[in-house]
């Protein structure tokens, strides 16, 4: 950053100064961050991730919580539930989209889907493997193709609720056979992993096809979570409590203002601005 400053604007600034800037942005960000939260806890669906992260060397982990409007992302020192627990003491009413990882059992099974883009990927790899569930799970690709075909119809009107829920009622028994073939099961390490996974999380496989209006993957919060990954590449990580803050914050500024269509680059200025001129910070409630 200093070298780039002299480059574009033959500004001279010492590194201590660029710290300190960073930082106020920081605490600039504090109250539009903290209202995001607020209202995320009230949200009817979010679709959560995480990414490793490093603090000084030590690994740490950025989480991101993400709807249509906004993106919220934390860092924390763990991967377990006692990050989620964070953002929702209370628990989350609404449906949580994830991954099959073990933080994500602090919600309620019943009001989750899991994400099809992995189990796409999990059935793939155990059809390249060629071992002994590979024919069965090429079975399963198809019907997965079929049910999101009849899911597609029913989401544009061509069909009713009823009619997809009948139409993919086939595959769910083939799928959960599939899963609970425990002899077949014995000869291949990864059939074998991902139908007892599955079998434990069954509620929360076809949660979309129940209850409409819902995605049934993560992406949206996997392409949130991408501009971490690239954050943590260029940068190498963070170096102090206050170092992470304030990464989470502008992360979640700054994909906040992206969906919303806002100007990052004036936004940050108001935000900035705001306390000279004794006035609080612009929100990004207003279309959230």
């Amino acid at each position: 950053m200093k070298v780039l400053l002299y480059d574009l604007f033959d500004l001279r600034i010492s590194i201590g100064t660029i710290q300190a800037c960073w930082e106020r942005l920081g605490h600039a960000l504090a109250k539009p961050t903290e209202e995001l939260e607020r209202v995320m806890v009230e949200a009817d669906s979010l679709h959560l991730d995480e990414t490793g992260w490093r603090q000084w060397g030590e690994r740490c982990w950025l989480w991101v919580s993400t709807t249509a409007a906004f993106s919220v992302f934390m860092n924390h020192p763990r991967r377990g539930a006692d990050a989620p627990r964070q953002w929702f003491p209370n628990g989350f009413g609404g449906t949580i989209h994830s991954d099959r990882w073990v933080a994500y059992s602090f919600f309620d099974l019943s009001k989750r889907q899991l994400c099809w883009a992995h189990l796409g990927r999990d059935l793939q790899a155990i059809i390249d493997a060629e071992g002994a569930g590979a024919s069965r799970a090429t079975e399963i690709r198809k019907g997965e193709k079929r049910m999101f075909r009849a899911w597609h119809r029913c989401l544009d009107g061509r069909t009713t609720h009823e009619e997809l829920r009948t139409a993919v009622a086939p595959f769910r028994e083939l799928f959960h056979s599939f899963c609970e073939d425990d002899n077949a099961q014995v000869a291949d390490d990864s059939w074998r992993k991902l139908g007892k996974s599955l079998l434990k999380l069954w509620p929360a496989v076809f949660r979309f096809i129940d209850a409409l209006g819902l995605e049934p993957t993560n992406n949206n919060a996997e392409l949130a979570v991408r501009w971490g990954v690239i954050l943590r590449k260029l940068s190498q990580g963070t170096r102090s409590d206050m170092g992470s803050i304030c990464i989470a914050r502008v992360l979640s500024v700054t994909a906040t203002c992206r969906k919303q269509g806002i100007d990052i680059l004036d936004y940050m200025t108001d935000a900035l601005t705001a306390p000279w001129r004794g006035i609080p910070p612009p929100s990004l409630l207003t279309r959230s």
